[in-house]
């Protein structure tokens, strides 16, 4: 079959001649953060204004803002990063329902452990590419999870792995 005029043939299909094929992990960061000690409350949490995602709080598209915040001493204190708008996330565990749902920041925040946190330091994607192509993997990531583990999860490497 021939191709239209500026399209190509690769492993993953046709694409447009100036597309590349990429590993997430060669495009963005990946990393995670915690949950600050609840016990802390007061230190941690009360009159926090740094925004704090939880699983909870992923709807598989835009962030603009979250059911709670932490405090600049929760930031100080704890491994906790303040990521990007921008940062495209994805739930590890929380579960079974949670495992894979996305979110796009809009706003500047923080995430908990159960999250990995996609920072892009390239121009050759967009966030919201990246957000639409992983919101296409959560079947796949589901079936991984509840196949292979005792406690439903996904790890980092499910997400940066091409779907077989």
């Amino acid at each position: 079959m021939e191709l239209k005029p500026g399209y190509k043939r690769t492993e993953l299909g046709v694409i447009p001649e100036d597309w590349t094929i990429s590993r997430i992990d060669d495009l963005c960061e990946c990393s995670s953060g915690t949950t600050p000690a609840r016990a802390l409350h007061d230190r941690y949490y009360r009159n926090g204004s740094i925004p704090w995602v939880k699983t909870l709080d992923l709807n598989n598209g835009a962030i603009n803002i979250t059911s709670e915040c932490v405090t600049d001493t929760a930031i100080e204190e704890t491994c906790l990063k303040i990521f990007p708008a921008g940062t495209v996330l994805v739930a590890m565990y929380g579960g079974f329902q949670q495992i894979g749902r996305t979110g796009l920041l809009r706003i500047a925040a923080a995430v908990n452990q159960a999250i990995t946190a996609i920072r892009i330091h390239s121009d050759q994607i967009l966030s919201e590419y990246l957000l639409a192509t992983l919101n296409h993997r959560v079947s796949y990531w589901r079936a991984i999870a509840s196949s292979s583990r005792k406690d439903p999860n996904i790890t980092r490497n499910d997400v940066l792995s091409r779907p077989e």
